[in-house]
């Protein structure tokens, strides 16, 4: 199958637009995630690499990798068709969302659940900063998919107008 030199160029136009787009919205979830990344080193420092602190340490570095990579590889689902490959692909979205809500759970609510016994303005200004990440981490993402949905719904109709 030859490909014309009007749909190269088509194609190649729609590549850029979309990895402008793209581009903007993954730096709008990276600094949460570097954050949670930065948190996670930290506290692998302070506390050691004992298995027991794996909630404080261990997932936020590999949560916070595993959901910076889906940003890259959740896009490309669309282009590979109905295959393995791409449902592996369009799984790793679920990722940031699990690991927003891990963050929102984990270090702000058991945050917000410790004022029970005893009130600190630092435990509540801490519960409160970490659902606010979260947050930001599970909008965002929610933003970056809906936007790959829409590219991916243009990609579509401008490829089936080509084709007719």
């Amino acid at each position: 199958m030859t490909i014309s030199e009007h749909e190269r160029a088509l194609r190649l136009s729609m590549a850029h637009d979309m990895g402008r787009v793209f581009g903007r919205i993954t730096f709008r979830i990276a600094p949460a995630l570097l954050l949670v990344f930065g948190y996670g080193i930290v506290n692998l420092v302070s506390l050691g690499t004992a298995p027991r602190h794996y909630w404080q340490t261990y997932v936020p570095l590999v949560g916070a990798g595993a959901s910076l990579l889906s940003c890259i590889f959740y896009p490309m689902a669309m282009f590979y068709g109905r295959s393995w490959l791409s449902a592996s692909m369009a799984i790793t979205g679920f990722i940031p969302y699990v690991f927003a809500l891990f963050v929102m759970v984990v270090f702000g609510g058991i945050r917000l659940y410790g004022l029970l016994s005893g009130f600190s303005i630092f435990g509540l200004l801490g519960g409160l900063f970490w659902l606010i990440v979260g947050y930001a981490i599970l909008y965002n993402f929610w933003v970056f998919t809906e936007v790959v949905a829409s590219a991916a719904k243009a990609r579509t109709r401008v490829l089936e107008s080509l084709e007719n």
